[in-house]
Parts: C-alpha cells; sequence; structure tokens
C-alpha cells in the first residue's frame, strides 16, 4: 500500500507541473503492484486524458489509505525493534553456548594430555587384579567379581576410545591473554553470520560460515578465527533479518522462528550447565591445581592397586597348589600328589587314560611344563591357562572328544611334537601356523575337510599324519 500511495502521490504532482513522461512511467509502475478495483479506475483516468478527475480520485483515494499506511510502519517499525532485540538475545546466548562447550572441550583435552596415559594404566591394573581375584576365589564367589571385571572392562574400553578420539582432535592450550583475545573476536564473528539471525535467502551460505567458525573456536585456532572475521568485516558480512525485512508477516514469522530458537538454545545451555564436567569446572578456582592434586590422587590409586596385587598374587601362588593337589587326589593321580614347593617345577606329567572330561585351570600354572600326556580321555577342551604354558614341548591329546583347535593354541611357541590323533576335529585354527617350532603334527582319525593356509607357515614340520579325515 505505501508504494502504491507514493506512485499515486508522483502521478499527482507530476500532473501539476504537466510532466506527461513520468505520469506515464508512474502508470506503468503502479500496474506492476497488487492494485485494487479504485486504482484500476484511476488509471483509466489518465489514459483517457481526464486528468482533474483523476486527481481528485487520488486525493480521496491517499486520505483514505494514508493512516492506515501510517499505522502499519509504527508496527513494522516494533516488530523490527523487537526482532533486533531477539537477534542481540539469540547471539548471546549463542555465544554462552559456544563457551561452555569450548570450555568443557579444552577440560577434557587438558585432562587426557596431564591424566590420560595414567588413567588408562589404572583400568588396565584394575582388570589384571580382578582376574587375579578370580583365580583365587572360591567357585561361588567367581561370578560375583566376574560381574566387576565385565563393568571394568566396559569402562576401560569406554575411556580408551574417549582418550583416541581426543588425541584426533588434541586442543592446543592458549594463554589467559590468548583466551580473551579468542572469545572477543568469536562473538565479533559470530554476530556477522549467525544463520539464525540472517535473511533466509542467504541462510545456507551463512551457516557453512558460522559451522567453520565454531569448528576454529573449539579448536583454539585463534589464526583462523582472525581470519573469518576478517573476511566478514570487509565486505563478506551478512545483513540481518531485521534490516532487510520490510512487511508485517514476514517480521511476525522471524519473530516466530527466533523465539523457538532461543527457547532451544535455552534448554541446551540448561542441560550444559548440569552436566558433571560443567559443574567440576564451574567449581574450581584454579584448573592446574586440581590437575596436580588429581593426578597424585590418581599415582596412589596405581601404588594401591599394585600392593593389592602382589598380596593377590601371594595368596594365589599359595591357593593354586593346594588346588590341583586336592584335584589330583580326587581323581587319583599320583604324579601330581608331590609337596606343594614341588608342583611349580615339574616338566613332565601323565594324565592318559583317567577319564578326564575337563581339566582345572590350575594345570595352566605349571609353567616349567615341558611334556603333558592327556591322551585316552574325554577331554572336549582346554583350559585358557594352557596359553601360559610357553616351555611345553610335548603335548599328546590323541584318543579325546575335541571338536576344534583352541585359539590360543598359537600361543605355545616352544612346541615340538603335537598329537590330536583320534579326536572329532572338524577345523583347524589359523593360529596353528605360529607354532613355528613344531616338527611333528599328527592329526588322523578326525573330521577335518579342510587345512588352513597358515599350516604352510610351519617351516621345521617334518611329519603331518591326515590319515583317516575327509579331505
Amino acid at each position: 500500500m505505501k508504494e502504491i500511495l507514493r506512485r499515486l502521490e508522483l502521478i499527482k504532482v507530476s500532473i501539476g507541473l504537466e510532466d506527461i513522461d513520468v505520469i506515464i512511467s508512474q502508470i506503468e509502475k503502479l500496474k506492476t503492484l497488487q492494485i485494487d478495483d479504485e486504482v484500476y479506475h484511476i488509471i483509466d483516468l489518465l489514459e483517457q486524458d481526464r486528468l482533474d478527475v483523476a486527481v481528485v480520485m487520488i486525493t480521496k483515494y491517499y486520505k483514505r489509505y494514508f493512516p492506515l499506511v501510517q499505522e502499519e510502519e509504527r508496527e513494522i517499525k516494533a516488530l523490527k525493534k523487537e526482532l533486533s532485540h531477539l537477534e542481540d538475545e539469540l547471539n548471546y546466548l549463542s555465544e554462552q553456548k559456544s563457551l561452555y562447550i569450548h570450555q568443557i572441550d579444552e577440560f577434557n583435552s587438558t585432562y587426557f594430555r596431564e591424566l590420560g596415559t595414567l588413567t588408562r594404566k589404572i583400568f588396565q591394573e584394575r582388570e589384571m587384579l580382578l582376574e587375579l581375584q578370580i583365580r583365587n576365589a572360591r567357585i561361588e564367589d567367581k561370578g560375583f567379581i566376574e560381574v566387576f571385571l565385565e563393568e571394568a572392562k566396559k569402562d576401560h574400553l569406554l575411556f580408551d576410545e574417549m582418550y583416541r578420539e581426543q588425541q584426533k582432535y588434541q586442543i592446543e592450550p592458549l594463554s589467559d591473554a590468548e583466551n580473551t583475545i579468542l572469545r572477543v573476536l568469536y562473538a565479533k564473528a559470530c554476530k556477522l553470520c549467525h544463520p539464525d539471525v540472517i535473511d533466509s535467502d542467504i541462510r545456507d551460505e551463512a551457516e557453512t560460515i558460522f559451522m567453520e567458525l565454531n569448528s576454529a573456536y573449539q579448536k583454539n585456532d585463534l589464526e583462523k578465527v582472525k581470519k573469518i572475521k576478517k573476511n566478514l568485516e570487509s565486505g563478506k558480512g551478512f545483513e540481518y533479518a531485521s534490516d532487510k525485512i520490510n512487511d508485517i508477516h514476514g517480521l511476525k514469522a522471524k519473530i516466530e522462528q527466533i523465539n523457538a530458537r532461543i527457547e532451544t538454545i535455552s534448554s541446551e545451555i540448561e542441560s550444559i550447565t548440569l552436566d558433571e564436567t560443567y559443574q567440576r569446572i564451574d567449581q574450581l578456582t584454579h584448573q592446574g591445581d586440581y590437575f596436580n592434586e588429581t593426578k597424585s590422587a590418581l599415582e596412589d590409586e596405581y601404588l594401591s592397586i599394585q600392593a593389592k596385587m602382589e598380596e593377590v598374587s601371594e595368596a594365589f601362588s599359595e591357593n593354586w597348589r593346594q588346588k590341583l593337589i586336592d584335584w589330583a587326589y580326587s581323581q587319583k593321580i599320583e604324579s601330581l600328589l608331590v609337596q606343594e614347593e614341588e608342583l611349580a617345577g615339574l616338566e613332565s606329567i601323565d594324565l592318559s587314560n583317567k577319564s578326564l572330561s575337563v581339566l582345572p585351570d590350575e594345570i595352566g600354572y605349571l609353567q616349567n611344563l615341558k611334556s603333558i600326556d592327556l591322551s585316552h580321555n574325554t577331554i572336549t577342551a582346554l583350559p585358557d591357562t594352557f596359553a601360559e604354558l610357553h616351555e611345553l614341548t610335548h603335548l599328546n591329546l590323541s584318543f579325546n572328544s575335541l571338536s576344534k583347535v583352541p585359539t590360543f593354541i598359537g600361543s605355545l611357541i616352544n612346541l615340538k611334537d603335537l598329537d590330536l590323533s583320534n579326536n572329532l576335529i572338524h577345523e583347524l585354527d589359523e593360529n596353528i601356523g605360529r607354532l613355528h617350532n613344531l616338527n611333528m603334527l599328527r592329526l588322523n582319525d578326525n573330521k577335518l575337510v579342510s587345512l588352513p593356509q597358515s599350516i604352510w607357515e610351519l617351516e621345521k614340520l617334518q611329519g603331518l599324519f591326515l590319515k583317516g579325515n575327509n579331505l
């Protein structure tokens, strides 16, 4: 309406000045606008050269609609002012949110840089301690400790993932003065390209620059933030919606949109300030003291876990021998019925033809063993502790009920003679190829249908027995 009144007023003045060219020009421009029937009638009068009647009609039209235009302009002015205040509030909240996130990221980065390695060692030691305690525990207590071990492994895995992620995006520390400069530059640049206060026609471009700015800010990249701000100030800045939108509907829509964003960011800020890390930062007076104190506490914890491990190891050393002797007594295995102090020194044991289906974990603690005969039993699996028998050179498992070779077989690196004949084995683990000292491998009378490629890595192998399989 304002534009229509302006054109009609120009025509009225031009009629008084008898400026026909301006009249014709303004008529054409009026036709491009959204005009009502009354204005079309005025145009008809002008084109019929009935200028006096047209002047009367223009005067009446102007008097009727000019007050409405003034009221609209006042409303537009008020809406622009409201929108401008909301833009300022949104900018402030966005800066606060970025500042809080930056503080948390910087704190975490410092933590992982200063304390990450030590914390990882503590996680490792905790797991080792719990594993020792499981070995030493009574059967009825093992399940309870295993729950704690699973939780410890999950915590360790989660921390390792966070540690590796931090290593990728390590934030370089800045001095207090540089931090102040960074925050000021970021705030100024943020106001020049915040996509939520920019006109929608160029929002995508503004959003790209805004994301780049935020990334540089979170990484403490002072030079990058300087460069973005300079580019924005040198003519690449964006016009605010409150400066560009001039209609009531558009202004109200933008106000509604920004109010929604303010509500969202306010909620996000509330969540951030309730975060445990942020609350810890907020309560600190000096971060340097906090990290020094935390490091001292972690070092004490590390030493405490190590001392506990030594204590449990000593108890375990005494306990496993008695457990193994008790088992040997129950199974009538005379070769193991020796003095406790002699057990650890055993180099050879014969457990053949004992009707054994299960072996105790403690067998794997006889770490000086060089030869074990377990033939002619009903064994279906070996305990994982067998992986610790690194001195073993001869292992006879023939005439048992094994369906597969355990993965840890590759740990027995000194094995020279391995007899797995007359079992139910249907496949060999690839780790068999790690037995580089193996001379004899007996696999006859099993259910093998293929051999792993790693079998060809056994360069010292002199005898391979495969008769009675499905190869």
